[in-house]
């Protein structure tokens, strides 16, 4: 059985959390299906910003048609072709094509969030036209890869709630975060280290430059911050561009795309992920789970995760649970590896555990 796995991303793109799942979706789909039988495809938008170009993406936009200039290449390519993976329920309009070009090929489609939803949060406050075009660009195309596909996944109950609801449709499969294990538990045991009382708490926390980050982080600093003694370190693609808006004090450091997090996080007492909306699953928390960490975080952090948050670390959804919290573990002495973090990861969220779901997905 010959495979496409069809993206908007680059295989180069794996520096956030979008990406990092993309990814894992296509080292599962060769690892189940062998690397020979799948192949990557990038869907490319216009090379340059032209108003030309602009125009001809928004006219495609808004006649149900895909805003890619390779389109041909994918007809070619599609032929000798048994089934199309579609990375992301953005990209409505390809399972649409693909089915009008090939009816009796089947087409499952990723969905990384119910992006209506998650849409929803993020254009709250932009102009109510381009507003109004956004949401209904995102409807549109969730249709789309519902309608033309021949089954699609979702990351967790919330999100098949959220699609029934909007569309009439459950997804037949639900597949998790999931990652490829890199370290052991030798490795972390070595690095391991103790919080004595009354020192000051080392937290950590990773990820990109986008506005659910952000926001969090914002949020979490003008409300928390100050009324705690801690160290605090964010790490993720594009955030030293934010140093100015985020650096309060001395106790913050600031790093953009780092290659290796692994000392990092090795250095860290708890993870904090004061996330306060997105959709789907959460990549960091699974990494964090993955290194056995202890974590601090909203609920929206945690969602999904199938973890006995009490052992993980603590749920926090307002200013005053993070300070009590923080201010309590201050005090008390704990051990920086937590076990059952590391194996919640290895009984749900490793690759191995997630692999059997995508024998599955083109039946």
């Amino acid at each position: 059985m010959k495979i496409l796995f069809i993206t908007n991303r680059s295989q180069n793109d794996n520096v956030n959390g979008g990406g990092v799942c993309s990814c894992q979706n296509f080292n599962l789909l060769k690892s189940v299906y062998g690397n020979d039988n799948v192949s990557y495809f990038y869907l490319n938008k216009y090379k340059n910003n032209s108003l030309k170009n602009k125009l001809m993406s928004f006219y495609k936009l808004i006649s149900n048609k895909p805003p890619y200039y390779n389109l041909k290449e994918l007809y070619n390519l599609s032929i000798d072709i048994d089934c199309f993976f579609i990375d992301s329920s953005l990209n409505g309009s390809i399972a649409k094509f693909l089915f009008d070009k090939f009816p009796e090929k089947k087409i499952f489609t990723f969905f990384h969030n119910c992006e209506y939803d998650y849409s929803l949060q993020i254009v709250s406050k932009i102009n109510p036209i381009i507003k109004f075009l956004h949401l209904w660009f995102v409807k549109q195309s969730e249709k789309n890869a519902i309608l033309y596909s021949s089954s699609f996944s979702c990351l967790n109950n919330r999100d098949r709630k959220s699609l029934k609801k909007h569309y009439r449709k459950e997804p037949a499969l639900i597949i998790p975060i999931s990652m490829t294990d890199r370290v052991n538990n030798e490795l972390l045991r070595n690095n391991n280290h103790i919080h004595n009382e009354n020192e000051k708490l080392k937290l950590l926390f990773i990820g990109s430059n986008f506005p659910p980050n952000t926001l969090g982080l914002k949020w979490f600093l003008n409300e928390v911050f100050d009324k705690v003694n801690v160290d605090l370190t964010i790490i993720g693609n594009g955030m030293d561009r934010e140093k100015d808006l985020l650096i309060k004090s001395n106790d913050i450091h600031i790093k953009g795309f780092v290659e290796d997090l692994t000392p990092y996080i090795f250095n860290a007492d708890y993870m904090i992920y004061p996330i306060l909306g997105g959709s789907g699953m959460k990549v960091k928390t699974c990494e964090a789970l993955m290194y056995g960490k202890n974590i601090l975080g909203t609920k929206e952090a945690f969602e999904g995760y199938d973890i006995n948050i009490e052992k993980v670390g603590y749920e926090c959804n307002s200013s005053e649970d993070f300070i009590n919290r923080i201010n309590y573990l201050r005090s008390v002495k704990f051990d920086s590896f937590n076990l059952y973090s590391r194996e919640c990861f290895i009984n749900n969220y490793a690759s191995e555990n997630v692999r059997a779901k995508y024998l599955n997905i083109f039946n």
